[in-house]
């Protein structure tokens, strides 16, 4: 080997040692920055911890204080499931951080119930949700009934802040019942026979509310197409999840940190019936009945029910499902036996 070929050698491998030793102070270097990237966010994250911690603990010594201690007896069942409300005309859930929402009934003698879907005043006539008018031509009338004793309704404990809005303890509404077996919160609709329809597009959209804790009314139905409102009236973080079991109703989690915000959904398939519960608060639960016309009621605290008018004449399966009680159905003949139909469901057996 000449000078000159040795030279270049040298050359050559000096070259690649400082390429090397620049490389290994690179990834020296990165490695010490990611490091101390990763201890300032877990600084970070433990001073956010802190202050979350401190946060919840104050907001638990201030509920602690403003929270009712003492609470009325617990009432008979049918006593304990029925909002006490200066009128049976207005409810008006007042917050001064937010808007008012008032729920209008008709009628003087019809109490408002926590867990029955309650008709609202849409121009001169009655609308129950997703379930039409009452008034003009025929309609499918009835009750249902309930055989047997149901187990008794649990009391819900629920956390400080939904606690301070409810004046008295609240139950579980698995068997809702009126005076002499009367069985509230019954989807009762045309199972076969009526003819599928286009969803409604005037008139007050079907509304589902949030309020003082608890999904009202616990029961509703809607047509295929029809958008359901969903509505926060808390001052409190709700989430709206949306749990379908047939394909082609998307599962929704959705969130409404503030009072007053409405979330609109529509359901493309029926199904009977479509969970909805809140993750915050997972004593809330309600149950959406989805129907591919408007021939539809959900039993009021009488169990009661009145399909809308204009199912045409002829024969039909007629359901009626509860939650618990199971599905009952009857064959009816719209046009020649327009008196009213009587469904008997009965508490399973354990």
């Amino acid at each position: 080997m000449n000078h000159a070929s040795g030279s270049a050698l040298q050359k050559v491998t000096f070259i690649l040692v400082l390429f090397v030793a620049a490389a290994a102070g690179y990834l020296v270097m990165r490695e010490r920055l990611r490091a101390d990237r990763l201890r300032a966010d877990e600084a970070a994250v433990a001073a956010q911890k802190e202050e979350i911690l401190n946060a919840v603990a104050k907001f638990n010594d201030s509920a602690a204080v403003t929270t009712k201690v003492e609470y009325a007896p617990l009432r008979a069942r049918v006593a304990t499931n029925v909002v006490r409300v200066p009128s049976n005309r207005f409810i008006t859930l007042s917050n001064p951080a937010g808007p008012t929402p008032t729920v209008v009934i008709v009628g003087e003698t019809q109490p408002y119930s926590r867990n029955v879907a309650q008709p609202v005043l849409v121009g001169s006539s009655p609308v129950f949700p997703g379930g039409g008018s009452r008034s003009g031509g025929t309609a499918v009338t009835g009750r249902v009934l309930l055989r047997g004793t149901p187990p008794p309704e649990k009391v819900i404990v629920m956390d400080a802040a939904c606690a301070a809005l409810q004046p008295a303890p609240v139950t579980t509404r698995h068997y809702v019942m009126g005076e002499g077996g009367a069985l509230a919160d019954v989807l009762v609709y045309v199972k076969t026979g009526a003819p599928v329809t286009a969803a409604p597009t005037g008139g007050a959209a079907p509304l589902l509310d949030q309020i003082n804790c608890e999904y009202q009314p616990y029961v509703i139905g809607v047509q295929t197409g029809q958008t359901l409102q969903v509505r926060n009236s808390d001052p409190l973080l709700h989430n709206v999840h949306v749990m379908p079991k047939v394909s082609g109703n998307r599962e929704r989690n959705i969130g409404q940190p503030v009072k007053g915000m409405v979330t609109r959904l529509v359901f493309d398939k029926p199904e009977v019936f479509v969970q909805f519960k809140c993750d915050v608060h997972p004593w809330m639960f309600a149950y959406v009945g989805v129907v591919e016309h408007p021939w539809f009621a959900v039993t009021d605290g009488n169990g009661s029910f009145a399909l809308p008018s204009g199912l045409p004449p002829g024969q039909y399966t007629l359901a009626a499902v509860h939650r618990k009680a199971g599905e009952q159905t009857q064959t009816i003949t719209v046009g020649a036996n327009d008196g009213g139909v009587t469904f008997t469901l009965e508490v399973p057996g354990p």
